[in-house]
């Protein structure tokens, strides 16, 4: 029976190659196929100005519905303006407008189920989007790049969302997902996509508030977005994937201590920020996490045991300082975690350590010095830390005695 049900999805999709037909129409290209009597639009490269694609075509005196937009059917077509769907496409190809770096508008016709891979990467004078209500799955990359768009919302119908599908998507101002999606939300008004049952942000923009039960900040969820400058991760969080603020304005950050993982190139080109400090819980830091970024002078590491991906601070130019506070020298996944950053760099660690860490190859080669915090004196930012915690509680006293 199995080789039979075999032989007969191979005679179908032979029969289906055999049956279709290009046939060029006003200058578009369709494929079609008298088994079903439906036609898709094929590759259709010089296609420039507004173009409307019918519902139908017509060939040798029959009528073909026209169902598909195919793989790459519009790629690069640079010269395309806008384009309007017929209320028959169901299906939108990988690539199919990826590229189209001028086309400002499309109309997406409320028979669409699926935008695959890629459908729309890069076309960065598209304003606005509306996906339609019977949308059921959105693929990765599929808006990725789209800096022109300042609004999203995704309908309830929608229940899948690959990865990235919205990344780079730097304009945007609003994020919406509609009530009674059941697999998404924006909770609170918070100006992002969450996925419901993970607690993971997938997409973020620049006036996205965290919400507070948040536990995972997703994939390339707030990438390349200069304008974010500061933004709050709450206690919640334990979690901040690859690429989760690579590129973004970020100046301004506090690491929650209930984060035990940083994911790779996580802030990598955060070019604004001048320190970080790693809590206590953070046990992994992957590669090239904090690399790159021109104005990091301060790493605070605070843990006791974690482990520093190859090259998780490397490229960052204007080091000025490292305070490592494990006694043991934490495991790393190379000799370049602070590959190629600057010779005037200093590493401060415990003093009963500083041999551990002299003989240490991704240490020692890395640094002008490595002296003891102990003896640091006024430049401790652990000092620091405690004055200001000092300073908290005798203002906390103060209030409660004057009340």
């Amino acid at each position: 029976m199995k080789r039979i049900f075999v032989s007969l999805l191979l005679l179908a999709i032979t029969v289906s190659i055999i049956d279709a037909q290009i046939v060029e129409i006003n200058g578009i290209n369709f494929s079609i196929s008298t088994y079903d009597r439906t036609a898709s639009v094929s590759e259709s490269k010089n296609c420039e100005g507004d173009i409307t694609i019918p519902r139908s075509v017509n060939n040798n005196g029959k009528t073909y519905v026209v169902e598909r937009i195919s793989d790459h059917a519009f790629d690069n077509c640079t010269k395309l303006i806008s384009i309007s769907l017929p209320n028959s496409i169901n299906y939108i190809g990988k690539s199919a407008f990826e590229s189209c770096t001028n086309l400002i508008k499309v109309d997406l016709p409320t028979s669409l189920r699926y935008i695959s891979p890629r459908s729309f990467w890069g076309c960065e004078k598209l304003t606005q989007i509306n996906i339609p209500s019977n949308v059921t799955s959105i693929g990765g990359l599929a808006f990725c790049g789209c800096i022109g768009l300042k609004t999203l919302n995704i309908p309830r119908s929608v229940s899948n969302i690959e990865e990235m599908a919205f990344s780079s998507c730097v304009g945007l101002e609003s994020i919406m997902v509609e009530e009674g999606n059941d697999k998404y939300d924006s909770r609170n008004n918070c100006n992002a996509i969450i996925e419901t049952n993970t607690n993971t942000i997938i997409q973020g923009c620049k006036a996205t508030v965290i919400p507070s039960d948040i536990i995972n900040i997703g994939t390339q969820a707030f990438s390349g977005i200069t304008e974010l400058h500061s933004i709050r991760i709450p206690e919640a969080v334990i979690s901040i994937g690859d690429g989760a603020f690579s590129g973004s304005g970020i100046d301004s950050l506090i690491i929650p201590g209930s984060v035990s993982k940083i994911g790779k190139y996580a802030f990598q080109q955060c070019n604004n920020l001048k320190s970080i400090t790693i809590p206590h819980n953070v046990t992994f830091i992957d590669d090239v996490a904090f690399s790159a970024c021109d104005n990091l002078k301060t790493i605070i590491l605070l843990g006791s045991d974690f482990f520093i991906g190859d090259g998780a601070f490397c490229h960052n130019k204007n080091l000025k300082d490292v305070y490592c506070y494990s006694q043991s020298v934490p495991q790393t996944g190379g000799d370049d975690i602070f590959g190629f950053c600057s010779k005037e760099a200093v590493l401060h660690v415990p003093q009963v350590s500083i041999n551990s860490y002299s003989k240490a190859f991704a240490w020692k080669r890395e640094f002008k010095d490595i002296v003891s915090i102990e003896n640091n004196g006024k430049s401790s930012p652990m000092k620091y830390v405690l004055i200001s915690l000092g300073i908290a509680i005798l203002l906390l006293l103060f209030y409660k005695l004057k009340k």
